[in-house]
């Protein structure tokens, strides 16, 4: 059988299996190999007499490499109500085992009273703290947009913006604070309304909240036997007094003695009234005080 027939029966049979819906081979460059097929080429089929065929390979595309999947990096955080800090456990897999380890973390060094502050991924958390000395997260993974949100809030209920405090990314192994540095915390009352006094009774030093609320309300209401509330509240900070025209008496909390005289000048200048400044009272100095405005004044 001549080479000029062969190829006529292949390309016969290429067309038959085309057409019986067969899969047909990738290359057409099919020829009779009676002596094997050529370097680089296969061996592919014979003829119905046993004359081996072969076919020149079809050059392979080469594979695509596969997406490389990068894992999430979580991280979570944690926060006891009497420590001026928190504790956080990032590079974690699992939000939730990041969140549980910050919580372990947390509980393990200041005790049962750790609550957790959730957890994030693939980005950065900040902490802002508020004049009262709580701190807020800030989560910076969309932009900003949570961030702007947190800190115009914060300022709605205060006199100066909030403070910056860390940025945590969530690849951070591990971050605790000190427990045993507690807050101490500040409240001061006045009598509310008929038989008001012109004087704040301030509880500083307290060990807890509820100590330093308890301890100024107490402290008012046995002086005056009238009924009092709570004019201001700080933990870790100080108490500014003052005056607004040398009539109207005031104080504010803040985080530090600057920032505290510097809210009462935006208060008085609010009002364009002329502002004196009184005595500061500082959170973290035990005491119990009575602060009179008029006898402050002269």
């Amino acid at each position: 059988m001549s080479a000029a027939t062969l190829r006529s029966l292949v390309g016969a049979g290429l067309l038959l299996l085309g057409a019986m819906g067969l899969p047909a081979p990738v290359s057409a460059q099919v020829y009779p190999c009676p002596s094997g097929p050529r370097p680089g080429d296969v061996m592919v089929g014979e003829t119905h007499d046993r004359m081996p065929l072969c076919d020149t390979p079809a050059q392979q595309m080469p594979s695509r490499p596969r997406p490389v999947r990068v894992p999430d990096v979580h991280a979570g955080i944690a926060f006891h109500p009497d420590v001026d800090g928190a504790w956080i456990e990032g590079n974690r897999t699992n939000g939730k085992q990041a969140e549980r380890a910050a919580l372990e973390a947390c509980r393990k060094a200041a005790g049962s009273a750790c609550y957790s502050g959730g957890s994030w991924r693939n980005s950065a958390m900040s902490l802002i703290k508020n004049r009262e000395g709580q701190l807020l997260l800030a989560w910076l993974g969309d932009g900003g947009k949570t961030r702007d949100k947190v800190m115009a809030d914060c300022k709605a209920q205060q006199v100066l913006d909030c403070e910056w405090g860390a940025t945590i990314p969530s690849s951070l192994r591990s971050l605790g604070s000190d427990a045993s540095k507690r807050k101490r915390y500040l409240a001061a009352t006045w009598v509310v309304g008929q038989g008001y006094d012109d004087r704040l009774y301030i509880t500083t030093g307290a060990p807890s909240a509820d100590a330093a609320i308890k301890g100024a309300l107490d402290a008012c209401r046995n002086a005056t036997a009238r009924e009092c509330k709570i004019q201001s509240f700080t933990a870790n900070g100080v108490l500014q007094t003052f005056t607004l025209g040398g009539t109207e008496q005031s104080a504010t909390p803040e985080r530090t003695p600057e920032r505290a005289a510097e809210a009462a000048q935006v208060l008085c200048q609010r009002q364009r009234k002329a502002c004196a400044l009184q005595a500061v009272y500082n959170a973290r100095n035990p005491g119990q005080f009575v602060h009179d405005f008029t006898a402050a004044r002269r």
